[in-house]
C-alpha cells in the first residue's frame, strides 16, 4: 500500500418537511415550515420499493424494480445493486420516491431521475424509462432541466407527475397534467418531449400578497394527480396551504365536489383557493406546516399540533372514526371540522396509500387507516379508523421520521437507526427481513461498519474500521488474522459479518495503523504501542523468540512511539515518532538496515538513514524509508534491482537514491518491486519486471528508476499507489484504480482476459481498463497482497478482487471471482462496534 463512516446519513428535513426531534411530552414547540434546505429525505419508499442515501451521498435502493425504479440492470456486478450510479462524483443529498420512479438531488442542485417514464414524470424529454438496463444510469443518465441557473432544494413525486421547488421559491411540475395537476393552466403533457422541459417549462403561479409573488416552503404530491403547497408570508388570515391538480375524491380542500384547480388560469394565481384548516384554541388562524398526502386523501399537521385529513376515506384515513364518504366535499367539512383526536399534539406526519401516522410530543406514534398489509404497524391487519394505540418499536429506538411506502413503512430514530414494517412481498423492506412484518422489525441493515484502512498480506486481509477496532479475514494457517486458532475466515458463508470477531488488541486499544506480511500481521495501536501476530519464525514478531503467535502478543519494546509499520515476508519495520526506522526479523538479505545480515528477534539498533522517515514500506526481503527531503533510502535484498541504485547488490544499510530534486512524495513496494509517485503526481517503478508489473511496456528488469513515468492515460496522475506481488496499482485522479502487471487470477479488478498487461506494447495508457468498481463508485485507497487486491470506496466500504484461495476476497466463499462472472461484491464486515 502506498505509505504517505451503519447508521444512515440523518438530515435535517422529514418526509413531511417538518422538524422531527420530538420535544418534552405536553409541551408543544411549533416544528419549523420556512427555508428549506438542499440536505434532504435520507430514506424515501415508493409503492413497493424502499431507497436510500449512505455514506458520501451513496444511493441504494431495494424491492420492486419492474419499470428500473432501483436504478439497476436486472443481471450485473452486485455493486450495482449495492449503490445506483449516479455518475462520475454525483453524489446525492436527498432522494425521493413516486409510485415506481426515483429521483435525487445532487450536490449543487441538479436533479436525476429513474424508473417508470410512461407520462414523462422523469422530464427527460422522452418517455423511455431509466434503470432497466435499456438505457444508461451515471454519466449516461441526462440532470432534469429545470432552467437556466435553476437548481432544486425539494422535491415532490407522484406516480404519474413530479414537482420540484427551486432556490428561488418557485415550484415547476412535470409529467401527466391530468386536470391540472402540473399546475400550467392547460392539459398539455410536458416532460415526455422535446422542448418542454427547462425555460420553456412555467413555474405554477400560486399568487401574491400585495402585488409580490408568493414564495413556495415546501411541496407534497398525492399519489394520484395532485399536489399541495406550503406559501411564505402568506399572511395572518389564510392557512398558507393551496393544492391542486385532482379533485375527483374533494382532495384539494375547497369546501366542494368541483373539478380540479390548475387545467385553466382562471383556477390558479391569486384565483387558486386557500384551505382552511380552521382556528387554534386562542383564536388565531391556524397555519400549515407539514402536508403528507396519500392516494386521494391529505392530512395537515398544524402550528399547534393539530392533525387534520380529508378526501377519500374507504379505509378510514380520515382519521375520524368512520369510513364515510369524502371529506370536504362540503364548506362544513373543512375549518375545525373533523379533527384527528390525539393525546399529545403531533410533530409530524407521513401519508401513502389510504392510511396515515403521526409522531407525537411524547415520542408516540399512532396510525390510522388501511392496515391490510399490517401498514399500520399494530401487530395485526385490521383497519383502523381512528388513531391506533401507539406502535412498539424496539428497544431504544426513538422515532424522529416517518418515511412510507404504499403498503409498507419505515421509522428513522434520534441515532439514525431504521425500522421497517408492513409488505415485503417484493423485498421492500430490505434485509433482514423475511417476509410481512405486522409491527416494526429489527433495525434495517443497509451496509457494515466504515473502513478507514484496508491492508493486504500474502493471501489475507485487515481492515481498520471507523473507531478503530481491527479485523482480518482470509488465510489462517498461521495465526495471522490474530483470532487465537488457524481457522480461515472468509472462505465459507457465515464467516463475515457481526459473526467475524474483532482483532483482540487489549483493553481499550484501538488501531491507528495496520501493516499485513506474507504469513504475519502488525498493528500501531493509538498511543504508539506494536503488536504483532501470525508466522514468527525468523523472529518478525519482535517478541525475542521464533514462534508462531494465534493472537496478538505482548508490545514491542520500542524506544519511541510507533507511527507506521510494514511487514515483509519474515521482517517488520516500525517508523517511529522522532523519524528513526527499527526494524526486526529475518535478516539474511540485509533487510533489517542494521549493517549486517543478522537475524534479530527483537527491534534492533535504528537503521542509519541519512534524513528523518516519514514513511516505510517493505518487500518481500528489502525495505524503503521515504525522508523529509522527498529522496528514497532503500536497503535488504536486490537481486532485481528492486532497491534502485542501479545494480543487483544487497545492501545492509539504508542508501539513498538521489530522488530529491523528483521529488518523492508516496512509496509503495512488495515482493521484488518498488514504485514511486512523484510531486507532479506521476509512477516511477524499478526492480522485478517479468509480469510487466513496472508498466513499461516489457518484461525486463530495471535496477534503477526509469526515466519514463508509467502511462495511466490521457491526463491521468495519480493520487495513491501499490504494489503487490507481480502487480501494482494506482489510484487515478479521477478516483477510480487501474491495475497492470499480472493477470492470471485477475488481480487487476479489469474487464482484461490476457495473463498478463504492462509486459507488452500499447497495453497501459488509454487502452488499459480501470478495475470495475461498480455502482458509480469511486476509490479512495487501494491495497495489494501477493495475488489480490481491496479498494477502500467512497462509501468507506471495502470491495476486493483477485485471488481468493483462502477466502482473502471477504466473500464467503473460496471461488473465483472475476470481473466477467461472479464478480464480488462489498465485504460485509458487520455492524459498526
Amino acid at each position: 500500500m502506498d505509505a504517505g463512516g451503519l447508521h444512515l446519513h440523518v438530515s435535517i428535513a422529514c418526509l413531511a418537511l417538518v422538524a422531527c426531534s420530538p420535544p418534552p411530552a405536553g409541551k408543544y414547540v411549533p416544528p419549523d415550515g420556512g427555508a428549506v434546505s438542499a440536505e434532504g429525505p435520507s430514506l424515501a419508499a415508493g409503492a413497493s420499493y424502499t431507497c436510500a442515501i449512505f455514506g458520501a451521498g451513496a444511493v441504494r435502493c431495494w424491492g420492486d424494480n419492474g419499470n428500473g425504479q432501483l436504478g439497476r440492470p436486472p443481471l450485473g456486478d452486485p455493486l450495482a445493486d449495492y449503490s445506483v450510479d449516479l455518475g462520475t462524483d454525483r453524489r446525492a443529498t436527498a432522494i425521493y420516491a413516486g409510485g415506481s420512479y426515483t429521483c435525487v438531488i445532487l450536490e449543487g442542485g441538479a436533479v436525476k431521475c429513474w424508473g417508470n417514464n410512461d407520462f414523462g414524470q422523469l422530464g427527460l424529454g422522452d418517455m423511455a424509462n431509466r434503470g432497466d438496463g435499456t438505457l444508461a444510469m451515471g454519466d449516461g443518465l441526462p440532470t432534469v432541466d429545470l432552467g437556466t441557473g435553476q437548481r432544486a432544494v425539494a422535491l415532490a413525486l407522484g406516480e404519474t407527475a413530479s414537482c420540484a421547488l427551486l432556490a428561488g421559491g418557485q415550484v415547476k411540475c412535470w409529467g401527466d397534467p391530468y386536470q391540472g395537476a402540473t399546475g400550467h393552466g392547460d392539459i398539455e403533457p410536458t416532460g415526455g418531449s422535446p422542448g418542454t422541459m427547462g425555460d420553456n417549462l412555467t413555474a405554477v403561479d400560486l399568487g401574491s400578497r400585495d402585488g409580490v409573488p408568493l414564495k413556495v416552503k415546501s411541496v407534497a404530491a398525492f399519489d394520484y394527480h395532485s399536489f399541495c403547497a406550503i406559501l411564505a408570508d402568506a399572511g395572518p388570515d389564510v392557512s398558507a396551504l393551496k393544492c391542486w391538480g385532482s379533485n375527483d375524491y374533494c382532495e384539494l380542500g375547497i369546501g366542494s365536489h368541483d373539478g380540479g384547480r390548475g387545467a385553466d388560469p382562471s383556477t390558479l394565481g391569486d384565483h387558486l383557493e386557500w384551505i382552511d384548516i380552521g382556528t387554534t384554541s386562542a383564536g388565531a388562524v391556524r397555519k400549515a406546516v407539514a402536508v403528507a398526502a396519500g392516494f386521494q386523501h391529505v392530512c395537515v399537521l398544524g402550528d399547534d399540533g393539530i392533525v387534520k385529513c380529508w378526501g377519500s376515506n374507504r379505509s378510514g384515513e380520515a382519521g375520524i372514526g368512520t369510513t364515510s364518504d369524502p371529506r370536504s366535499c362540503s364548506p362544513d367539512e373543512m375549518g375545525n371540522a373533523g379533527l384527528v383526536s390525539l393525546p399529545y399534539p403531533a410533530t409530524a406526519i407521513a401519508s401513502r396509500f389510504e392510511h396515515t401516522c403521526a409522531l407525537l410530543t411524547n415520542g408516540d406514534v399512532m396510525c390510522w387507516g388501511r392496515n391490510t398489509e399490517g401498514q399500520l404497524g399494530t401487530g395485526d391487519t385490521v383497519n383502523r379508523l381512528s388513531p391506533s394505540d401507539p406502535i412498539v418499536f424496539g428497544a431504544g429506538f426513538a422515532p424522529a421520521k416517518l418515511v412510507f411506502g404504499n403498503d409498507h413503512d419505515c421509522a428513522i430514530s434520534t441515532d439514525g437507526r431504521i425500522e421497517c414494517w408492513g409488505s415485503d412481498q417484493l423485498g421492500q423492506l430490505g434485509p433482514p427481513a423475511t417476509g410481512d412484518l405486522l409491527a416494526p422489525g429489527p433495525d434495517l441493515r443497509l451496509r457494515g461498519a466504515p473502513v478507514d484502512v484496508v491492508a493486504a498480506g500474502g493471501d489475507h486481509t485487515c481492515a481498520i474500521l471507523d473507531g478503530g477496532a481491527l479485523k482480518c479475514w482470509g488465510r489462517n494457517t498461521e495465526g495471522q488474522l490474530g483470532l487465537g486458532d488457524t481457522t480461515d475466515r472468509g472462505a465459507l458463508p457465515g464467516q463475515m459479518g457481526d459473526v467475524l470477531p474483532a482483532v483482540d488488541l487489549g483493553a481499550g486499544a484501538v488501531a491507528t495503523a495496520v501493516a499485513a506480511g506474507t504469513a504475519h500481521t502488525c498493528a500501531v495501536l493509538d498511543g504508539g504501542a506494536v503488536r504483532c501476530w501470525g508466522a514468527g519464525n525468523s523472529g518478525q514478531l519482535g517478541q525475542g523468540t521464533a514462534g508462531f503467535a494465534y493472537a496478538p502478543g505482548p508490545p514491542i519494546d520500542l524506544p519511541a512511539a510507533a507511527t507506521a509499520i510494514a511487514a515483509g515476508d519474515d521482517f517488520t519495520c516500525a517508523r517511529l515518532a522522532d523519524g528513526r526506522v527499527l526494524c526486526w526479523g529475518g535478516g539474511a538479505r540485509g533487510q533489517l538496515g542494521a549493517g549486517d545480515s543478522a537475524s534479530h528477534s527483537t527491534p534492533g539498533p535504528a537503521a542509519a538513514l541519512p534524513g528523518k522517515a516519514t514513511a516505510i514500506v517493505a518487500g518481500d526481503h528489502h525495505a524503503c524509508a521515504l525522508l523529509e527531503n522527498h529522496d528514497l533510502a532503500c536497503w535488504g535484498a536486490n537481486d532485481a534491482g528492486q532497491l534502485g541504485l542501479g545494480d543487483t547488490q544487497d545492501r545492509s544499510r539504508p542508501a539513498a537514491l538521489g530522488l530529491g530534486q523528483s521529488g518523492v512524495v508516496a512509496v509503495a513496494a512488495r515482493a521484488d518491486s518498488t514504485c514511486v509517485r512523484l510531486i507532479d503526481d506521476s509512477v516511477r517503478c524499478w526492480g522485478h519486471n517479468d509480469r510487466g508489473q513496472l508498466g513499461l511496456g516489457d518484461a525486463d528488469d530495471r535496477p534503477a528508476p526509469p526515466a519514463q513515468s508509467i502511462d495511466l492515460g490521457t491526463s491521468q496522475t495519480a493520487s495513491a499507489i501499490a504494489v503487490g506481488g507481480a502487480f501494482a496499482c494506482a489510484v487515478l485522479g479521477t478516483r477510480q484504480a487501474k491495475c497492470w502487471g499480472d493477470n492470471q487470477v485477475y488481480e487487476l479488478g479489469a474487464p482484461l482476459r490476457a495473463p498478463a498487461y504492462g509486459d507488452g506494447p500499447n497495453e497501459m495508457g488509454d487502452a488499459l481498463a480501470a478495475a470495475v468498481q461498480g455502482g458509480g463508485r469511486s476509490v479512495r485507497a487501494v491495497a495489494t497482497g501477493r495475488a489480490h487486491a481491496c479498494a477502500v470506496l467512497d462509501t468507506s466500504d471495502v470491495r476486493c478482487w483477485g485471488d481468493n484461495g483462502y477466502g482473502q476476497l471477504g466473500a464467503g466463499d473460496t471461488d473465483a471471482h472475476t470481473p466477467f462472472l461472479n464478480p464480488t461484491d462489498i465485504v460485509d464486515l458487520g455492524r459498526a462496534p
